[in-house]
């Protein structure tokens, strides 16, 4: 099967299903043929192996029962970072950068949400549903 078809098998499989059904059916193609989004227009002829579409298929009935894209995909994208998450975590909704940009302009200047850590320890900051923290933290 060629990347073409079966992106348009996913966008068939997803209709109905999810709100953004195209842009869900590319991420997960993306995802199970591990390459970039963009290359599934670029590639539309590529063969995808059955390892590929099994895998592929497997995103689509988790997606079409409405597993969260964050939780297939296994991370997040949360002001311009990455976060790994799973079931056990909370996804930040898009509102929450709002609530974080505000946060910074009401902290600037303030020593309210300094941290310290040792520069090659090797463990999280704080757990993931912490990611305001975090990332008001980065800035």
């Amino acid at each position: 099967m060629e990347v073409r078809e079966a992106l348009a098998l996913g966008r068939k499989a997803l209709s109905g299903k999810s709100e953004q059904s195209s842009r869900d059916a590319v991420l997960l193609l993306s995802h199970a043929l591990n390459c970039r989004s963009e290359e599934i227009y670029v590639h539309p002829e590529r063969i995808v192996t059955a390892k590929e579409y099994d895998a592929y298929i497997t995103y689509l009935k988790r997606r079409a029962e409405n597993e969260p894209m964050a939780y297939i995909l296994g991370y997040k994208d949360f002001m311009g970072r990455k976060f790994k998450v799973d079931r056990r975590v909370l996804i930040p909704r898009p509102e929450t950068e709002i609530l974080v940009e505000t946060a910074l302009h009401l902290a600037k200047g303030s020593r309210a949400y300094c941290v310290k850590r040792k520069k090659h320890e090797n463990r999280p900051l704080a757990s993931v549903s912490s990611l305001i923290f975090l990332q008001m933290h980065w800035r």
